[in-house]
This record gives C-alpha cells, sequence and structure tokens, in this order.
C-alpha cells in the first residue's frame, strides 16, 4: 500500500461494502498492539440508519456523515483494564483505517472524548447512552466507512515537513 495515497474521505457513495471486507477491517483491530498485551479495547459496528442518525447530533458540526457512511465503527476501551487505554485504541483506530484504504474503502476518524454537542453535553455520555456502553468503558473515537465518493490526490514526498524530524537531540 501506499500510505501517501491515504486521504480522509467524508462523502462516500452508496455501494455496500461485503462482509469480507468489515472483518477484514475489524480483524486487524482485534490484533492491534497493546499496552501489556491487555488487550481491553473492544468494538462496536453499527449498520442500523436509525442508530446511525442518533448518532450524527453527538458534537458539534458532525453533520451527517454517521448517517452517510456504509458502517461505522465505535472504538470502546475498558478504563480498569489499562491506563493507556487512549493510546491502545488509537492504534486500532489507524490500523483499521489503513486496512480500509487498502481495500478501496475511505474512512473517517470522529473524535468523541473530549467533544461536546451543541448543548455542551458530553459527548461521550452521548454515545454511551445511545449504545448502552457501561460506565467503565471510555470512548474514544468513532470512525464512518465507505466507498469513496470523493476523489482526493494523495501527497507527494516534497511535501512533507522534514523540519519535524530530530535526530538524538531536539
Amino acid at each position: 500500500m501506499n500510505f501517501l495515497s491515504r486521504r480522509t474521505i467524508r462523502e462516500y457513495t452508496e455501494e455496500v461494502i461485503s462482509e469480507e471486507k468489515i472483518q477484514e477491517i475489524l480483524k486487524v483491530a482485534l490484533f492491534s498492539p497493546s499496552s501489556r498485551n491487555k488487550r481491553g479495547i473492544e468494538f462496536i459496528v453499527v449498520k442500523d440508519k436509525k442508530i446511525a442518525e442518533k448518532l450524527s447530533g453527538y458534537k458539534k458540526k458532525v453533520q451527517n456523515m454517521p448517517l452517510e457512511a456504509n458502517f461505522l465503527v465505535v472504538v470502546i476501551a475498558d478504563k480498569t483494564l489499562s491506563d493507556t487505554w487512549i493510546e491502545n485504541s488509537s492504534v486500532a483506530l489507524t490500523l483499521m483505517q489503513l486496512k480500509a484504504w487498502d481495500l478501496g474503502i475511505g474512512s473517517c476518524w470522529m473524535q468523541v472524548r473530549g467533544r461536546v454537542d451543541n448543548n455542551n453535553i458530553d459527548s461521550e455520555e452521548i454515545i454511551k447512552k445511545i449504545l448502552e456502553i457501561p460506565e467503565k468503558y471510555g470512548v474514544l473515537a468513532l470512525m464512518t466507512f465507505g466507498y469513496p465518493k470523493e476523489k482526493k490526490e494523495g501527497y507527494e514526498f516534497f511535501q512533507i515537513d522534514n523540519d519535524r524530524i530530530h535526530y538524538e537531540k531536539y
């Protein structure tokens, strides 16, 4: 896979993603690295448009992306199992995004933790209520998936900011 070609996709076609491809995406998430191999990350797959519609208002400026996606995955983690649940969840999200792109599927990471809706209600609490997630779980983000409707050019090597790379010391 050419990593420079991967872009965030926010508009999707109506083409249905096969269950086989969904399982391939979830498989890489299940095998993602986690601190001390605790594997406290879990995934809620949402295909139901009624549930996706409820999720559409979970934070400011979220628009209808969850509703327009072919499916979405909410990444949760048992906060009592690991103090690195945020980092572990981030790794799983990233690997899902890369695997999806490799399969020709677009995705968009939509942050939940630390966000609020238009009424300043905590986004994490909104998601927990809608999806009946137990209190001990943290909700980092949800990721939408679908075949890209929009076409975005990949990045070029000359666009890489090498000034952000440091060796031995800052």
